[in-house]
């Protein structure tokens, strides 16, 4: 079945434990990313920072405007109620506070933040600042926020912290509001949604980066640029779980070797159990695992939908690359390079798991 119709100027939908994309439109197409920022954000503190750390408040974060926790210069806040702030609330503040905290300014940790993206294979993405308030020289694309995202579900705190409806942040001040709804809509109204964080600014539109679990697995999806961001995203990751299926390769079945072992040694792709294991090409209707390389050709034109939304082309048989939606425009240093999977953009492949995921 074909990708749903989206309303979004770009999103990439990948399986969380491989980094395998399952569809894509203009994946590299420089946008810009609004609070998707402030997932890098977390990513440091939560590298740098103890979660019951206290932090002062420096007058230069107090002063972010826009959403925020009314955070006061000098008063002395957790970690970990910055990072819910921050996460949760989409607080400015919040997010400029924990900056200020590790690198002495927001710019210094703007440039702490370049440095992670180049680490983490994020060859289109510049930051300027640690909260995503508007400027021409802060942007990223799909592809790397889908990194972006997968990079910030891996630790255990953040991914905690992104899948509450609502939370209490007891260092607040007793004048100050304790309790903060999250403003992702998707966690409160799609009980297989695990987060992750959205986003608005004039310039960047609505953005989201979405996760769902359902029978233990994972997938993540980023739409930029939508007016219908939230119905976007629970499509494409309904039609992710509904058009793909994990298979365990017969080693894992016979139980020779555990699964997440066998993934990492072989970065194997099986059709039907017991049939293909290894290193040998996937069956017919198998998805490319992260890191391999399409054959020339393979992004197609798609077409509208219903509503005027884009449509992905058709499914990819074969050994196809995963479907993309038409009109693909790769941003500033993508050249030519197609998009196969996470590991050509976000670094080497990460096979997570044992199960390989098969479309068919």
């Amino acid at each position: 079945m074909a990708p749903p119709a989206i309303r979004g100027e770009a999103c990439v939908l990948l399986d969380f434990a491989s980094g395998q994309v399952l569809c894509f439109l203009d994946p590299h197409r420089r946008l810009y990313p609004a609070s998707l920022t402030k997932m890098m954000t977390a990513i440091l503190a939560a590298e740098r920072c103890r979660p019951d750390e206290w932090v002062t408040v420096s007058a230069e974060a107090a002063a972010v405007g826009e959403t925020s926790l009314n955070l006061q210069a000098g008063q002395q806040v957790t970690v970990r109620d910055l990072l819910t702030g921050a996460v949760v609330k989409s607080a400015n503040d919040a997010a400029a506070a924990l900056a200020c905290h590790i690198s002495g300014s927001q710019a210094n940790f703007a440039a702490l933040m370049n440095t992670r993206a180049q680490e983490l294979g994020l060859r289109g993405t510049h930051f300027v600042n640690p909260h995503g308030l508007h400027d021409p020289r802060h942007y990223t694309t799909a592809a790397d926020l889908a990194t972006l995202a997968r990079a910030f579900m891996t630790h255990p705190l953040l991914r905690e912290i992104a899948r509450l409806p609502e939370a209490d942040l007891p260092s607040l001040q007793p004048t100050q509001s304790r309790h903060v709804w999250n403003q992702n809509r998707l966690i409160r109204r799609w009980e297989e949604c695990t987060g992750i964080k959205g986003g608005y600014t004039k310039q960047a539109g609505n953005c989201l980066a979405a996760a769902a679990r359902r029978g233990g697995w994972d997938l993540i999806c980023v739409v930029l640029k939508s007016g219908e961001v939230w119905d976007d995203a629970q499509r494409l990751l309904e039609w992710g779980f509904a058009n793909y299926r994990r298979v365990l390769p017969a080693a894992v079945l016979g139980g020779g070797v555990s699964g997440a072992r066998l993934g990492r040694r072989a970065g194997i792709c099986g059709g039907r159990p017991g049939r293909h294991r290894g290193l040998r090409p996937p069956p017919r209707g198998c998805g490319r695992l992260a890191g391999t390389t399409p054959p020339p050709g393979a992004t197609r034109p798609g077409n509208r939908g219903p509503g005027g939304g884009q449509r992905p082309g058709a499914l990819a048989r074969s050994a196809g690359a995963p479907p993309a939606l038409g009109g693909a425009r790769p941003s500033a240093g993508a050249g030519a390079r197609g998009y196969p999977g996470a590991g050509a953009v976000g670094g080497p492949p990460v096979v997570g798991s044992g199960a390989a995921l098969w479309n068919g």
